[in-house]
């Protein structure tokens, strides 16, 4: 009885155990089952449903869809794009929430790549494979958030200006997230992100795109009016920006196809700010530095170089920029009636400013160096005030204001308390000789300039009102005025981001600042602030 009762008190014992474990077990397998995390796979199943973690190296042989689900990469990962069987275009890790833009509740579709400075992630396709790529849609959306990422070769390219994006997004919720922070794109095409509705927005700051495929690194589109940041970028290709709500800010961009395009007329809140950003071809191709059709867009406080054209179109406020034209553009023109079908010849950057937006503001601005008109009037451009900008043309560049040279209109221009140095042709000049041309001019400062100043311009004869002539520049009382050696010994270390855009717009400032002892210190106060 004894030992039957010893083996029942075991038994039950041992019983409980059991039941321990099993309810242990139960209760993890309910946690797991939750939250649907699976952990270090190799290579993942074509189709996910459940978020997973990924770790360690994960290669991607095929397409891979994520259906209402999150992947978070940890630190330190790699995902490999191996594209066997694929010969043109890799394989796509593709992030689907059908049923989001179909106003339905669903959990967006997410990849987090959660990189550390001292341990990033890799997402690279390697070199003797077709490209893969990172895509939501068509007709559908999905959220990244990637911080300490190296992309390499991803999106593959169809000519030598395009190329598929290699991250391409469609967000339409305030759920969407677009954030890619301190990272770096090696050898890839564009990231796309593709803005509808009211709520999505996204930030895109301190990322390095070196060696881009093709001539935009990013393109952001749609009509969607979320708040989009973009700042700090360091790149060597063109930003284009078609969407409302968008500051561009402090970013850095050097290299042949370096722009700015803001192409859509309705693209409202565009703020462009403290952007340096060097078109370096050196080919007279129409290139420019910056293109904002966007009338109600802010331009100032930038350092704008280069290019057959400046700004080739811009909005009613440009204040506050250095803008720097270039000789020494390579031209080819067509001849037919001669032996020699082409002509080359050396051009300079046409135009710092054109086709101005309707009454335009262009204050407080360096205009700078070679260019065969500093501004030059278009086609929408109608009663522009242009006033408290330094106009110094190095002894290279042809006019300062250059009205009805695209156009014949009368512009009913402002034309007041400028410094005008270095031009050598009239810095003034209306090319159609239309009545009403200027409506107002004066206290404008010329020196070193032809003796004609209104050339073609029948309402002034000599000097406008409050107007001065100087026989030499440094009768003003400069600083010590800069040229694009300047431009050379600083832009190394703004690409190494030991300076500020700010601090070498401030050595522009500085340079061209009158002295204290100045002749017009104690008069109207004229040039930029």
């Amino acid at each position: 009885m004894q030992a039957q009762t010893k083996g029942k008190g075991m038994t039950s014992r041992g019983t409980d155990e059991i039941i321990f474990l099993i309810t242990l077990f139960a209760t993890l397998l309910g946690s797991t089952i939750k939250t649907n995390t699976l952990f270090a796979q190799t290579t993942p199943a074509g189709i996910i449903r459940h978020d997973v973690v990924w770790s360690g190296q994960i290669n991607i042989t095929g397409d891979v869809t994520v259906i209402d689900a999150t992947i978070r990469v940890e630190p330190g990962s790699k995902i490999r794009f191996l594209s066997a069987g694929y010969t043109t275009f890799g394989p796509v890790l593709r992030l689907n929430s059908p049923s989001l833009l179909a106003g339905r509740e669903a959990t967006c579709a997410k990849l987090i790549l959660a990189g550390t400075t001292q341990r990033p992630i890799i997402v690279e396709t390697p070199q003797d494979m077709p490209p893969g790529a990172i895509v939501a849609g068509p007709r559908t959306c999905g959220s990244i958030i990637a911080r300490h990422v190296i992309f390499r070769r991803l999106g593959t390219p169809t000519s030598d200006k395009r190329s598929k994006p290699s991250i391409q997004l469609q967000l339409a919720s305030p759920d969407n997230d677009f954030w890619i922070s301190d990272c770096r794109f090696e050898n890839c095409g564009p990231v796309r992100g593709e803005f509808f509705g009211p709520g999505a927005g996204a930030q895109i700051e301190k990322n390095v795109f070196a060696n881009t495929s093709g001539d935009v690194t990013l393109f952001i589109t749609g009509t969607g009016s979320g708040i989009k940041v973009i700042a700090g970028n360091i790149a060597d290709a063109a930003f284009r920006i078609e969407c409302p709500q968008t500051l561009i800010v402090d970013n850095i961009l050097v290299g042949e196809s370096a722009a700015i395009t803001i192409p859509a007329a309705n693209a409202g809140a565009v703020t462009i700010a403290r952007n340096y950003v060097h078109c370096t071809t050196g080919r007279d191709q129409g290139k420019y530095v910056l293109r904002c059709q966007t009338t109600e867009a802010v331009v100032k406080d930038n350092v704008l170089i280069g290019g057959t054209y400046v700004i080739e179109s811009a909005p009613r406020l440009v204040k506050g920029n250095v803008l720097i034209g270039v000789a020494g553009l390579e031209a080819t023109f067509n001849v037919p009636d001669l032996d020699v079908k082409k002509l080359k010849s050396t051009t300079m950057t046409h135009y710092l400013i054109t086709n101005l937006a309707p009454q335009a503001v262009v204050a407080d601005n360096l205009l700078l160096g070679p260019c065969y008109a500093a501004v030059a009037t278009g086609k929408r451009t109608d009663s522009p005030r242009i006033e408290h900008n330094l106009f110094d043309g190095w002894n290279q560049a042809h006019r300062a204001v250059h009205f009805n040279r695209l156009t014949r209109k009368p512009s009913a221009a402002e034309l007041n308390r400028n410094i005008i140095i270095r031009y050598k042709n009239p810095p003034l000049c209306d090319q159609a000789r239309v009545a009403n041309t200027l409506a107002r001019a004066g206290k404008n400062v010329f020196a070193d300039v032809p003796e004609v100043l209104y050339e073609k311009i029948d309402t002034i004869t000599g000097l406008a009102p409050g107007d001065k002539r100087l026989d030499n520049f440094n009768q003003i009382g400069f600083q010590s005025p800069l040229t694009t050696q300047t431009v050379d010994s600083y832009q190394d270390r703004l690409l190494k981001r030991q300076i500020t855009v700010d601090q070498i717009r401030d050595v522009w400032f500085v340079a061209y600042r009158l002295r204290k002892d100045a002749p017009f210190m104690q008069t109207d106060p004229i040039g930029p602030r």
